[in-house]
């Protein structure tokens, strides 16, 4: 039986002082059966030489605009012809041996699964951490007897924000992508949530896997994860709300009750996280205001007027800058 094919697709826009190597790190692998396709939206810092010194090794690259992140991924993927789809932004990293491992998991695991892996999280001063995927309601592969399927992850646990997975580690199936229709470009920041969380809802099951990261997420000042992942302007936080909202209506009718409870509830701690790193009193007052107005039962809980009270007369914690340690 021969070995499944894989397409790996890299979006890009004014990346270059990263992308030469994030292509070494795919192609460098010399993988049998890699289909490597690059998206670039019309780079103008030179990103463009430099996939044409490399467009003898790569199946097809474009430097065209587009409509964002999501759009060059289906666009990339659309292209594609391989058995197993994965992607990686243009400052990040795969490690060695990872597509050939990734390739021998699939060819070995259950036919329907998908699969995830441990990532680095890493910056100019060092690494960061290493995360590896959440085993709650779910086995690491490793656990998992040959003939024991994985068994379908629970879609509340995501609706509620308990599991969250480190998209450079993760990988699907093509007829994954085709069932559930590719990444919706009215996300620009959580849309790989969005993906992952049709494809639990669609009943496919996650295989999660320990050992060394399979890739590397390389933190930097002009990183999306560092410009919007702050304060006011927590676009990943807002796209999140917006996503798990659509996926709540998916739920049972219990369930869909627990979620609305919870979430409510987390919502207003997150406006309080949001004051802590940097947002305005008004902000925040706002983020509270306008989910009163989505969820009326928030104005029934103590913790929402409380915090409002916070915002109004108590002095603003330190902040604390994406990727810094935390205190002992």
């Amino acid at each position: 039986m021969s070995a499944p094919t894989i397409t790996i697709v890299t979006p890009s826009f004014n990346q270059g002082q990263f992308i030469e190597e994030t292509l070494r790190s795919v192609l460098d692998q010399e993988l049998p059966g890699l289909e490597y396709i690059v998206i670039d939206g019309g780079s103008s810092d030179g990103t463009v030489a430099i996939l044409r010194r490399y467009e003898g090794r790569l199946a097809r690259w474009v430097s065209e605009p587009d409509l964002g992140q999501a759009d060059a991924l289906n666009k990339g993927f659309s292209l594609g012809t391989g058995e197993i789809f994965g992607y990686l932004n243009s400052d990040d990293l795969h490690a060695p041996g990872c597509l050939a491992r990734v390739v021998a998991d699939f060819q070995s695991g259950p036919d329907r699964a998908w699969h995830a892996y441990p990532v680095e999280t890493f910056s100019a001063d060092g690494v960061i951490e290493v995360e590896s995927p959440p085993t709650f309601g779910r086995k690491l592969r490793e656990t998992l007897s040959a003939e024991e399927e994985p068994p379908a992850n629970d879609l509340l646990q995501w609706v509620l924000g308990q599991v969250s997975l480190h998209q450079p580690g993760v990988f699907w199936r093509r007829e994954h992508w085709a069932a559930v229709g590719g990444f919706d470009i009215r996300y620009q920041y959580a849309f790989d949530r969005h993906f992952f969380m049709r494809l639990i809802a669609a009943g496919y099951p996650l295989v999660c896997h320990g050992g060394p990261p399979a890739a590397r997420f390389r933190l930097h000042d002009r990183s999306k994860t560092v410009m919007h992942l702050r304060g006011a302007d927590n676009r990943f936080v807002r796209e999140r709300m917006r996503i798990c909202d659509e996926l709540e209506r998916a739920l049972p009718v219990g369930e869909r009750k627990l979620a609305r409870r919870v979430r409510t509830e987390d919502a207003i701690s997150t406006s309080w996280r949001m004051f802590r790193e940097g947002a305005s009193r008004r902000s925040c007052c706002l983020w509270l205001g306008r989910l009163a107005l989505s969820r009326r039962e928030a104005l029934r809980s103590r913790f929402f007027w409380g915090s409002a009270a916070r915002f109004l007369t108590q002095p603003r914690p330190p902040a604390r800058r994406i990727g810094q340690r935390r205190s002992p």
